[in-house]
């Protein structure tokens, strides 16, 4: 895997609530995972591109399913394969309990070497708190375009979906700013909403997915917090 993903060239870099390891974005992709220095360290991040958020989303989601129920352990499951700087890449997750503290993995395998990066739900929490900015940040938007997906993201699911329509998306644009942007500036915005809606609906799905009342506890304060409404997809 590549060497060269420094800190400074990204366009939002965030530290996670765990030792050496950040989250950063980059155009059309994300990476998190061990930094050392100013750049994540060889086969030690994740890579995930747009089109890899719905799997990661999927991930995540069994790893709060995990979180929340009786389950001892995830078995490893791999969740994405990919292929960068020549290099064969899986990802995998799993997860188990020890002294009552239950961990969940992030996995990679690359060139028979093998990455984890282990999370507690306080940790996860915080990963999930942290990775709209992030996926934001890696559309590269202009302000007035960064506004609107942070506004629709908070709207109903069944609401973003209907973006999918050209048609739907223009009359939402033309209600909201048909008096404060010309024609072509509302044209252009309702083809950034229509052209990232299953980003838009991604970044929904993880907002709903954070637990507020964790961010500023610590591990041994929340086992009594995990009130989690579970989606199913």
């Amino acid at each position: 895997m590549c060497e060269n993903f420094c800190l400074e060239t990204s366009s939002l870099t965030l530290a996670l609530k765990k030792d050496f390891c950040f989250i950063s974005s980059f155009p059309g992709f994300l990476i998190f995972g061990s930094v050392c220095k100013s750049h994540y360290e060889k086969n030690k991040f994740f890579h995930f591109s747009h089109f890899d958020l719905p799997k990661l989303y999927a991930a995540v989601l069994k790893m709060i399913h995990f979180m929340a129920d009786n389950a001892e352990s995830i078995e490893k499951t791999e969740f994405l394969t990919k292929q960068l700087e020549n290099s064969n890449i899986s990802y995998y997750i799993s997860a188990n309990t020890n002294l009552n503290t239950k961990r969940v993995k992030f996995c990679l395998e690359v060139n028979s070497q093998v990455f984890e990066l282990p999370l507690t739900y306080f940790e996860l929490n915080d990963f999930l708190y942290c990775i709209n900015d992030i996926i934001i940040a890696c559309l590269c938007l202009k302000p007035i375009e960064k506004e609107l997906i942070v506004n629709v993201i908070s709207k109903p699911l069944e609401d973003l979906i209907v973006f999918q329509n050209f048609a739907d998306a223009k009359s939402y644009i033309t209600t909201m700013y048909e008096k404060t942007l010309c024609s072509a500036l509302r044209d252009n915005m309702t083809t950034v909403l229509v052209h990232y809606n299953l980003i838009v609906i991604i970044l929904h799905k993880f907002k709903t997915l954070v637990n507020p009342d964790i961010l500023f506890q610590n591990n041994d304060q929340i086992s009594s917090l995990i009130t989690i409404d579970l989606p199913t997809t």
